[in-house]
């Protein structure tokens, strides 16, 4: 499994010789809980529905209003989509640090991330995610992976300005790229290119003929291309190349067989599906 793969991988330098014998790992088995246990396993939480997911407000008709109404609105309302919503608020025009019913706007964020990562409301931990500016660990080796190949990366919103990567970057500096380059049309598109970057560099590093003649990968038109997906699983019978793709290398003809190859996949929104289903979509 992925988990014992990457725990192996990191206890490699136990080894003290080369005439050692390696250690030996068992693999996680999942142990079974008794009927009366309340716990329950995380693959047993069941995904939030699209409903759960959506705000019950809007954010521009709160971006004007006073402080001390988007407070008590933050205070009476239970969704945690619109509580991101009224915090993304609070947090550009006070600051981190102005205090909520809850503590700080930052502390809030972070309460709401985790509440919502367990209830798994995908949208919203990548809403609160990208305002704690969080960086996955694994970024830059993955990058890296992609540059090894021969390959470029594009980072930043589809349809605006992109960051090409041709060497191998800091942390720091790849989440510079990130936050300046992807949040300028929605928070969570930052987030989003970092799950995107994570499932191609592994892609990319156990089956390299699949990026055969590719010289560049634009992370934010993989991203436009699953919104693709999303539109013509809603309806079929649309023509893909009646769909527009404004300064796309990929043909609406592949995009159009890669849709209908996915039976499976209904009415969605990309920002709204889990990590799990983002990478079986890469792989098609």
């Amino acid at each position: 499994t992925l988990i014992s793969g990457a725990v192996v991988e990191q206890l490699d330098f136990l080894r003290i010789s080369d005439t050692e014998e390696p250690p030996e790992f068992k693999s996680f088995e999942e142990l079974e809980l008794p009927k009366h246990s309340k716990v329950k396993r995380q693959t047993s939480t069941p995904n939030a529905t699209e409903l759960e997911q959506q705000p019950d407000i809007n954010s521009n008709d709160w971006k004007n209003k006073p402080v001390y109404e988007i407070l008590q609105k933050l205070n009476d309302c239970s969704c945690l989509a619109s509580q991101i919503i009224l915090l993304n608020i609070l947090l550009k025009r006070e600051g981190p640090h102005f205090i909520t019913k809850e503590g700080t706007v930052s502390d809030h964020i972070e309460r709401i991330y985790r509440k919502a990562g367990s209830k798994k409301l995908w949208s919203v931990v990548r809403f609160a995610a990208s305002l704690l500016c969080k960086l996955v660990d694994s970024l830059a080796p993955s990058i890296t992976n992609v540059l090894v190949q021969g390959k470029q990366v594009t980072l930043g919103a589809f349809g605006q300005e992109e960051e090409i990567i041709s060497n191998p970057l800091s942390p720091s500096a790849i989440k510079d790229i990130i936050y300046n380059k992807c949040n300028l049309q929605d928070e969570r598109e930052a987030v989003l290119q970092q799950e995107l970057v994570i499932h191609i560099g592994w892609i990319i590093s156990n089956s390299p003929e699949l990026f055969n003649g590719m010289l560049k990968i634009r992370v934010g038109l993989v991203h436009h291309s699953l919104n693709l997906f999303s539109v013509m699983s809603v309806n079929p019978y649309i023509p893909p190349a009646q769909i527009e793709i404004p300064g796309s290398h990929v043909s609406p003809g592949r995009l159009g067989r890669t849709s209908r190859a996915l039976p499976s996949v209904t009415t969605f929104q990309v920002l709204n599906i889990n990590r799990t289903v983002i990478e079986s979509l890469i792989y098609v």
